[in-house]
């Protein structure tokens, strides 16, 4: 008895004893614990899971619940856009038959939803060690070009598990801010008509500007929305950068390109202009300025280069494709550039143009707006003026130019009196054909304001003009040298008499009446008695160099031709020639000097004008008038 006594007090300290270990048993053995306690991240150190989060390790379970490899990147979550984590189920990679005793089998199965073990190159099943040799994923959607239907042929990357290929694992793209597409790792290409976005600087035109929810450059996914629309089977194309624009295909099943799918329509860096479907095969060999606006297909463009001008020829188009004058961004383009009235003009003589089509804010612009205007070469439109100015047009109004010179705003004479200066756009266009009207707009015709007013009184308009600028117009008023034509001067070619009142003789002589008509008179009759002169000559006169204009008109006025006709009367007693004498060079001359003092005139113009210290006066001060 004293035996059996003693075995069962030892079978019931060996059943003791295994109460006490089996809890720990059913922690530490998984496989002999029922499968519904057991999760991926539970036990006493986590199979798989760290705090439940996929991150990689630098051995297997080291730290506890991480292992080599990639996993984090597919299966992992972060804020952060640069680790680019997909949060993909296990089951992308791994079978979905949940846990089982069978589950720690020695080896990591590969046959998952998305990658069949068969496109993985160490095979499906995987001993489990320390060191393994990391495999090939191939022939899967999410390691691909990604190409759609009509895009050319889907092209897969084989790409190592543990590596750590960028973007152009997959893709072709930059290899930096200022270098050409390059092909993928695996020697792909992009398409077509992506080559020929990327082709320009990083700075310029980047992933980002088309996929804006995917990427934030070329070599960043973006953060959140990266993940889920990258890989996910749709191009998805929002647009960052630009203006205005919409492509036909966002959103959508892939279904082609043909011509009315897969297109950027009225988008602000196509000029407004709805393009041809994104191309795979397609080369556009056209990227000046002419591709978005003006005659399409001539590929020589510089700043001076008129096919670019809407309405050019009559074919040139707007960014809307419009070549209508009448079209407030068409409007006065071929007049500016084809004019009868002055030499061509250069496009950067009223625009800001840029160097390349994303320089500035040349494609950022609101689409009808006019601040590309800046006339910083316009040396017409600027002349007498250091400003310009004009409003700037919108969707239904055009731009209208208010302070240029080339529209009559800082005349050189300081005339006033034309009837448009301030002309619309597109409304009532200047004709190839001067005439009464169309001369009037910038200015009068003939000029009815200013300091040449007194002298234009009385003359034609239009036909008159030859009389007194015939190196600039016609007998018909036609523009024969528009070189000489709104150049911010005067042009004046004629007989003295063809501007001013000369003497009793010719065809607009002195005449002995009243006013200033009177005092010229008696002037030029006592300085003719004076020399000796009988009638002066009605032709062949020219200023500052015939004796006759020296000796007396000169005796009051200058002689010196900057201030010839630069709207003042210069009553400088023929300072700058022979100073202050009466009949210079002739025989009879005589000073003008009366005491100590030089001559001078003063006073009002129209009211008190005198004249001190001459000789010719006696020291009196009569007045003009």
């Amino acid at each position: 008895m004293h035996k059996d006594a003693l075995r069962e007090k030892r079978r019931r300290c060996i059943v003791g004893l295994l109460a006490l270990l089996l809890p720990l048993i059913a922690l530490t053995l998984p496989h002999e614990a029922v499968s519904a306690t057991i999760s991926c991240s539970n036990g006493l150190s986590g199979c798989h899971f760290n705090n439940n989060m996929v991150k990689d390790g630098t051995a297997r379970n080291t730290p506890a619940g991480r292992f080599l490899g990639t996993h984090a990147r597919h299966s992992g979550y972060s804020t952060s856009s640069a680790k680019r984590e997909y949060q993909y189920a296990c089951t992308k990679c791994h079978p979905s038959t949940g846990y089982t005793n069978a589950h720690q089998s020695g080896f990591k199965n590969i046959t998952g939803a998305s990658l069949p073990g068969n496109r993985y190159s160490a095979g499906k099943k995987i001993t489990n060690t320390n060191s393994p040799a990391f495999g090939n994923c191939g022939n899967i959607y999410c390691h691909s070009t990604g190409r759609a239907t009509g895009m050319g042929m889907v092209q897969y990357s084989s790409v190592r598990w543990g590596g750590t290929e960028g973007c152009r694992g997959c893709h072709a793209g930059r290899v930096s801010a200022t270098g050409a597409p390059a092909r993928s790792i695996g020697n792909f290409t992009l398409t077509t008509s992506h080559s020929q976005h990327l082709k320009y600087a990083a700075a310029s035109m980047n992933c980002q500007i088309c996929h804006s929810k995917t990427a934030t450059d070329a070599a960043t996914l973006k953060s959140y929305t990266g993940v889920v629309r990258h890989a996910n089977g749709v191009r998805d194309v929002t647009f960052t950068g630009v203006a205005y624009g919409t492509y036909t295909s966002y959103k959508s099943t892939e279904v082609g390109s043909s011509g009315n799918t897969k297109t950027c329509n009225n988008i602000s860096c196509h000029g407004g202009k709805s393009r041809g479907p994104w191309s795979a095969t397609t080369t556009n060999n056209n990227h000046t300025c002419v591709h978005c606006h003006g005659v399409d297909g001539q590929t020589s463009l510089r700043a001076d280069k008129y096919n670019a001008a809407p309405g050019w020829g009559g074919t040139g188009t707007s960014t809307d494709q419009i070549s209508v004058s009448t079209d407030i961004r068409v409007g006065a383009h071929f007049v500016h550039l084809s004019s009868v009235y002055m030499p061509k003009l250069k496009c950067n003589e009223c625009h800001s143009v840029p160097s390349t089509p994303f320089e500035g804010t040349h494609m950022a612009v609101p689409r009808y707006n006019s601040q590309t205007l800046t006339f910083a070469q316009a040396s017409t439109a600027i002349k007498n003026t250091t400003t310009t100015a004009f409003t700037a047009g919108t969707a239904v109004a055009a731009a209208t130019c208010t302070t240029t010179f080339c529209h009559g705003s800082k005349m050189p004479k300081n005339d006033t009196s034309g009837t448009d200066k301030s002309p619309s756009w597109n409304a009532n266009l200047t004709t190839g054909t001067p005439g009464t009207a169309e001369c009037a707009r910038c200015h009068g015709n003939p000029p009815t304001t200013g300091t040449t007013a007194t002298a234009h009184s009385g003359k034609t308009a239009t036909t008159s003009c030859v009389q007194c600028h015939a190196m600039v117009v016609d007998a018909t008023g036609k523009v024969i040298n528009k070189a000489l034509h709104m150049n911010g001067a005067v042009e004046v070619t004629s007989d003295c008499n063809g501007c001013h009142k000369y003497d009793v003789t010719g065809t607009n002589p002195w005449l002995n009446t009243t006013g200033t008509d009177l005092a010229h008179y008696k002037h030029i009759t006592f300085i003719k008695n004076r020399l000796g002169y009988g009638a002066l000559a009605v032709t062949g006169q020219t200023f500052g160099s015939s004796a006759e204009n020296v000796a007396v008109c000169g005796t009051c006025h200058t002689n010196t031709l900057s201030q010839h006709n630069d709207g003042s009367k210069q009553i400088t007693f023929g300072a700058g020639g022979t100073t202050y004498t009466m009949g210079a060079g002739t025989a009879n001359s005589m000073s003008l000097l009366f005491g100590g003092s030089n001559p001078v005139a003063s006073g009002t113009t129209g009211v008190n004008i005198t004249c001190s210290n001459l000789m010719c006066h006696y020291a009196t001060t009569p007045n003009w008038y």
